[in-house]
């Protein structure tokens, strides 16, 4: 089988920093590759991790400030 993943795009996935959603996408990427299926992550450009098929998506500068941090104002001023 054939399967895509789409990580967040607000930041990179680099494994010594996964955490989170990015953790649970390379988990799961590696977990269905290791059971035969190609498995490819599409994710921000300079995403890196071992064993995993990246495909990386260019995303325009600025778009980590579309980040929602609770209990933050969401306008830096």
């Amino acid at each position: 089988m054939q399967i895509a993943l789409v990580a967040s795009l607000v930041s990179p996935v680099v494994e010594r920093e996964a955490n989170g959603p990015h953790r649970v996408i390379a988990d799961i990427a590696r977990g269905l590759a290791a059971r035969g299926h190609r498995t490819t992550v599409y994710a921000a450009a300079g995403s890196r991790v071992a064993g995993i098929d990246l495909r990386e998506i260019a995303v325009p500068p600025g778009v980590a400030s579309a980040r929602l941090i609770p209990g933050r104002p969401q306008h830096e001023e």
